[in-house]
């Protein structure tokens, strides 16, 4: 998938950089037919870069539209989605309890490195949980938009994309 979008990067650079010097060309020696085409090598890479960008923020599922504060966060979630070796039946027996008074409990633990029970903290700049346990602390993004909001824990290697979701109780 990588190598897709890097050829596909390559391609629009170099019909951004080919259009670009048809049109300086054709405007220089005054020929209108090359600058034509370099305006569209030219136009063709930025209509594809915006209508991109306009898809992945309507569609991403991890845009965060409003700031969420902790008591936004605070609820018993079960894990909602993962891409690790837990079962799709077992998602339920899973439970993340957020408090008012910033403590966590977590029964049973699904494979991250974090303990039943300690402290969370939210940062606001990064939009993540900081969960703390004695002296090791886990790290977990929130991701979502308005009131559903969910908290994403990355399990294992973060190049290799597995993590584990957890849903608010509704």
């Amino acid at each position: 998938m990588n190598l897709i979008l890097l050829l596909g990067l390559l391609f629009l650079n170099a019909s951004l950089i080919v259009g670009l010097a048809f049109v300086v060309i054709g405007l220089y020696k005054g020929k209108s037919s090359l600058t034509k085409s370099g305006l569209l090598l030219t136009g063709v890479p930025i209509i594809l870069l915006i209508t991109g960008n306009i898809l992945f923020n309507v569609f991403s599922k991890n845009k965060i539209t409003a700031k969420p504060t902790i008591f936004d966060l605070v609820g018993t979630y079960h894990i909602g989605e993962s891409s690790s070796r837990i079962s799709e039946n077992k998602y339920k027996s899973y439970k993340l309890e957020l408090r008012n008074d910033s403590s966590f409990s977590l029964s049973p633990n699904p494979y991250i490195d974090l303990c039943e029970n300690g402290r969370f903290e939210m940062d606001t700049k990064y939009s993540q949980l900081r969960f703390t346990c004695d002296k090791h602390s886990e790290t977990a993004v929130i991701v979502g938009d308005d009131n559903r909001f969910e908290i994403e824990f990355i399990h294992g290697d973060p190049d290799e994309g597995e993590s584990i979701h957890f849903e608010r109780d509704k």
